[in-house]
C-alpha cells in the first residue's frame, strides 16, 4: 500500500476567553497522579480549505521551553513554520513559502515525514524525508520521497543536512511515518515505512552531527511499524502502539516497549503486551516530566485505529507514568471526516466534537502542548478551487503543577492581563 496510509485527518473544535488552571476532578476508581494546569490561547495557526485538519508536524525546541509547528495547507500549498512561546503563550511566524517548492536548501511540504528535536547545540528541531509535494491543481498531487533532513536552527532559519549531499541521501533512506524522541544527548529516529516497498521497519537510528548511525540493542524489539508513539519519558525512551499491514489487513499496535541506555549500550525491554489502552496508530505523544525532576511521565492524545478495515479516530487522553497507562480522558466520538460533494455533517462546526491535535514536548516546563481549533460549516455551492470552510487553530499547553514551596506560604500569583485572551478548557487533572 501506499505512503498515504498512516496519514490520518482530524476535526478542530474548542474556543473560550481568560486565563485560568482548570484542575478537574479525577476518573472515578483511579489512582491519583501530579496535578495538571492548561491554558488556551486562539492566536495563531489557521488553516483554510475544505477539511479542518492540515498535514502538519509539531516538536518540542532544544531550549525545552518552546515548540516548533511545521505545516502544510493542501489546498493554497503554502508552507507556514510558527514557534509556540510556552512562557509567554504565544505563537511567532518564521517563514511562509508557496508552491512550488524545488529549492534544495528548504524542506518541501514534508507529507508523512518525521519532526523532531536536535540534540543540545546541534541546532533546534528538524525535518526527516516526508514526501516533497507537487500540485495539478489543489486537490490534485504528486508526491516525491526523498532521504533528506533539514535543520530549523534558533533563529528561524532551515538548514539542509549534511547527508543530504551523499550519493543516496541521509542513512535511513526514504521514510514514511517514523518517529523521533531526544533526550537532550541522543535524538534517536524510529520505525516508518518504505514509500518504495510499503515495508514498515523496526530500525533504530541515532544522530551523529551529519548523519544517522544504526543501533542494534540488545535484547527483542517492537514489531515492524509505522507512526508509533516514540518519546522520552525522563529515564528511558518508550514505544507505543503504532500500525501494520499483515496477511489479514491493517492492525494498530497495543503493546508498549522500553529502550533503555545505560554504560554497556542499549537494549531493548517488553513492558507489556497490553496495558489497559487501546491499541491505535499516528497518536499524538509528547513526553511529560520536568528536567530534574526524577518522576518520570508521558502524554498520548486521540490516534486511529480499524474497524472493519476502515479508519477510526479516537479522542481520548493516557498518562504514562514510568510503568503503566492511565486514563486522564475518555473522549467522546469524533467527527467523521467529510468529503467534498457529500452533505456536511452537523457536528463540523460543534464546538463539543473533540479533536486530536498534533503534540511537542517542552520538559524545561514539565509542558506538553498541542493544538486544536473550530471550524465553519462547509460550503457545498464552493467550486473545487475556492475555499469551502474555514478553520481557525488554537493551542493547549498542558503544563505540571509546581508543588508547593517549602516553609511560610507563598503570595498569591498577580492577575493575568486583561488584555491576554485564551480558552479554559475543563480537561482532567492528570489522575486515572
Amino acid at each position: 500500500m501506499g505512503s498515504t496510509r498512516w496519514v490520518g485527518r482530524t476535526l478542530a473544535v474548542v474556543i473560550g476567553a481568560a486565563v485560568l488552571a482548570i484542575i478537574a476532578p479525577p476518573v472515578q476508581g483511579q489512582t491519583s497522579l501530579p496535578a495538571v494546569a492548561t491554558v488556551t490561547t486562539n492566536s495563531g495557526p489557521a488553516q483554510f480549505g475544505f477539511t479542518p485538519a492540515e498535514l502538519g508536524l509539531f516538536a518540542g525546541t532544544s531550549s525545552g521551553d518552546a515548540a516548533n509547528l511545521r505545516r502544510f495547507d493542501y489546498v493554497t500549498g503554502v508552507k507556514e513554520t510558527w514557534r509556540w512561546d510556552g512562557r509567554a503563550h504565544t505563537w511567532t511566524l518564521l517563514s511562509a513559502v508557496p508552491q512550488p517548492s524545488t529549492d534544495p536548501s528548504q524542506p518541501g511540504d514534508t507529507y508523512g515525514a518525521t519532526a523532531g528535536t536536535m540534540p543540545t547545540g546541534q541546532g533546534d528541531t528538524f525535518v526527516y524525508s516526508g514526501g516533497r509535494t507537487y500540485f495539478n491543481n489543489p486537490h490534485s498531487a504528486t508526491y516525491d520521497y526523498r532521504a533528506e533532513m533539514f535543520i530549523l536552527d534558533a533563529h528561524g532559519t532551515y538548514h539542509a543536512a549534511p547527508c543530504n549531499t551523499a550519493p543516496t541521501g541521509c542513512a535511513p533512506g526514504p521514510l514514511d511515518g517514523g518517529s523521533s524522541a531526544t533526550n537532550g544527548t541522543d535524538t534517536l529516529l524510529f520505525g516508518g515505512e518504505s514509500p518504495t516497498t510499503g515495508a514498515e521497519s523496526n530500525a533504530l537510528w541515532r544522530w551523529n552531527g551529519s548523519d544517522w548511525d544504526a543501533i542494534t540493542p540488545t535484547g527483542t524489539p517492537p514489531a515492524p511499524r509505522a507512526v508509533p508513539a516514540f518519546f522520552f519519558d525522563g529515564t528511558d525512551f518508550i514505544v507505543f502502539g503504532g500500525g501494520a499491514v499483515g496477511p489479514t489487513g491493517p492492525e494498530a499496535f497495543g503493546d508498549t516497549w522500553r529502550l533503555s541506555k545505560t554504560d554497556t549500550g542499549w537494549s531493548w525491554q517488553q513492558v507489556c503486551d497490553s496495558c489497559g489502552i487501546a491499541g491505535r496508530y499516528q497518536m499524538y505523544a509528547a513526553a511529560l516530566y520536568r528536567i530534574g525532576d526524577a518522576t518520570p511521565g508521558g502524554l498520548v492524545v486521540g490516534g486511529y485505529t480499524f474497524e472493519n478495515y476502515l479508519q477510526a479516530a479516537l479522542s481520548d487522553k493516557w498518562r504514562w507514568d514510568g510503568s503503566t497507562w492511565t486514563k486522564i480522558a475518555s473522549g467522546v466520538a469524533a467527527c467523521p471526516q467529510f468529503t467534498p460533494g457529500s452533505p456536511a455533517p452537523a457536528c463540523l462546526s460543534d464546538p463539543s466534537i473533540p479533536f486530536t491535535p498534533y503534540v511537542a514536548s517542552m520538559p524545561a516546563l514539565g509542558a506538553a502542548a498541542w493544538t486544536a481549533g473550530a471550524c465553519t460549516a462547509f460550503d457545498p455551492n464552493a467550486g473545487a478551487d475556492e475555499i469551502a470552510q474555514t478553520c481557525t487553530r488554537v493551542t493547549e499547553q498542558m503544563t505540571l503543577v509546581e508543588p508547593p514551596a517549602p516553609g511560610p506560604t507563598p503570595k498569591a500569583a498577580p492577575a493575568a492581563p486583561a488584555a491576554t485572551v485564551v480558552a479554559v478548557v475543563a480537561v482532567p487533572a492528570f489522575t486515572g
